[in-house]
């Protein structure tokens, strides 16, 4: 099994070392609309019309508009990613996926470290200004 992954530049590392898991494009691409066409022709998975195929994780690294941005698209576009990235088998990822909810607990953390949002009182109702 590999080291665990620790943050996204882990998972990149981990997706560059197998076959058809990653791509990447210095090509310049716009953000509204011709980034998501790209990757529908590229990777397409289920946020298209069916048929889909499933292909690789693809990093944008040249966005119009946005100097020094990257997007990356596609990192859990499969059972087998997920998993991959998981360090599991893809039968095992819904148990692997449930332990790690156990472990972690409910969103936001322990109800006795939450803090109410600015403008509300402890039970979450707003507050008079």
């Amino acid at each position: 099994m590999t080291a665990p992954i620790q943050d996204l530049r882990d998972a990149i590392a981990l997706l560059q070392q197998h076959d058809n898991q990653y791509l990447e494009t210095d090509h310049p691409v716009d953000p509204n609309a011709e980034l998501a066409g790209v990757y529908r022709h590229i990777g397409a998975g289920g946020t298209v019309k069916r048929p889909t195929r499933i292909g690789p994780a693809m990093m944008f690294n040249n966005i119009k508009g946005y100097p020094h941005s990257r997007i990356l698209v596609g990192m859990h576009a499969s059972r087998q990613r997920a998993a991959l990235l998981l360090g599991c088998e893809a039968s095992q990822l819904a148990l692997e996926v449930g332990k790690a909810v156990k472990k972690t607990g409910r969103a936001g953390g322990r109800p006795g470290q939450q803090r109410p949002l600015p403008g509300t009182d402890l039970s979450g109702r707003r507050s008079g200004f």
